[in-house]
């Protein structure tokens, strides 16, 4: 069986655009047949339209859950999402995007050619 991130994300985007109204988004389709879909833009769109616009961005590899985000004591609503199954393991990797934690042998860009 293979996995098909664009196929899971398009079943994603046709259960949002067949819920349009509800979820106060708009569905366009331009000439070409590309689909466009607006969550908040021009639209007034919603927290639950967020939700699902960021799964859609997931592939649908993931879980996008409401979370409370505090910023300066103020409680906003906020989105949390984790992957099911990372794509590359976080180990070896260092907070830096880009710069592997390697050893005094390695080519990485983190080693020392990378300092």
């Amino acid at each position: 069986m293979t996995l098909s991130v664009n196929d899971r994300a398009q079943e994603l985007a046709d259960r949002l655009a067949a819920e349009a109204d509800a979820l106060r988004v708009a569905v366009t389709t331009l000439p070409n047949g590309t689909r466009l879909v607006d969550c908040g833009s021009a639209v007034p769109g919603g927290l639950e339209a967020g939700r699902r616009f960021a799964q859609i961005c997931m592939g649908g590899l993931g879980a996008v859950t409401f979370a409370p985000l505090v910023l300066e004591g103020r409680w906003l609503p906020g989105l949390r999402s984790s992957p099911i199954t990372p794509r590359w393991p976080a180990w070896g990797r260092s907070t830096r995007a880009g710069a592997w934690i390697a050893t005094a042998t390695s080519r990485s860009p983190a080693g020392p050619a990378g300092r």
